[in-house]
């Protein structure tokens, strides 16, 4: 797992993800995957834009890239 975390600060632009979920990145100024998952979900889900649809989608990418366990609680 360790091998892909530097995947967290890569550009969402370099993720496969819908338009919502980079419009959603862009209301939040959310350059990188990290800059998502230093919140938790409960604050992600006040954030403009992020809904349930969002979080799947975010629990998606981080499982396709072994990441998971960085989506806090």
């Amino acid at each position: 797992m360790m091998e892909n975390v530097h995947l967290l600060e890569e550009p969402i632009e370099r993720f496969q993800l819908s338009n919502e979920f980079r419009d959603m990145c862009g209301q939040n100024m959310f350059k990188s995957l990290s800059d998502i998952v230093k919140f938790n979900v409960t604050e992600l889900l006040g954030k403009p834009g992020f809904g349930m649809r969002i979080l799947r989608e975010l629990i998606h990418v981080l499982e396709e890239n072994q990441l998971e366990d960085h989506l806090k609680d």
